[in-house]
């Protein structure tokens, strides 16, 4: 069963539709609201926007806010922080300060203290 039949709207409802449940678990997350609370704004959207389509098909209750969390936004962006922080060239070339510093101290040390070793 495809997904657009199941819910019996077009492929770009379903994408809207998506888009939606995405940009409000995001906002929860973001504010560091609750899940049930999402619950029940999703609850007053549905209330409120009686004649919009998209409204009447947002099933988006707590377990699958969570899962859109964990599942979709979680990795997604994870992943462009990381590519971000590898594009930094500057963290690089402090992460090879810090080694070679490291490296400094331990030959002081070493210098130092030869009978300990």
């Amino acid at each position: 069963n495809r997904i657009d039949v199941a819910y019996n709207v077009t492929t770009t409802e379903l994408n809207k539709l998506c888009a939606v449940e995405g940009a409000m678990v995001f906002n929860t997350v973001k504010h560091s609201h609750s899940y049930i609370s999402h619950a029940c704004t999703i609850k007053i959207i549905k209330k409120y926007f009686p004649d919009s389509s998209t409204a009447k098909n947002i099933t988006c209750d707590k377990t699958k806010a969570r899962e859109i969390a964990c599942n979709v936004l979680a990795p997604s962006l994870t992943s462009y922080i990381v590519t971000e922080i590898r594009n930094v060239s500057f963290f690089q070339f402090a992460m090879m300060l810090r080694i070679k510093e490291i490296s400094k101290w331990f030959q002081l040390w070493y210098n130092s203290f030869p009978k300990l070793l």
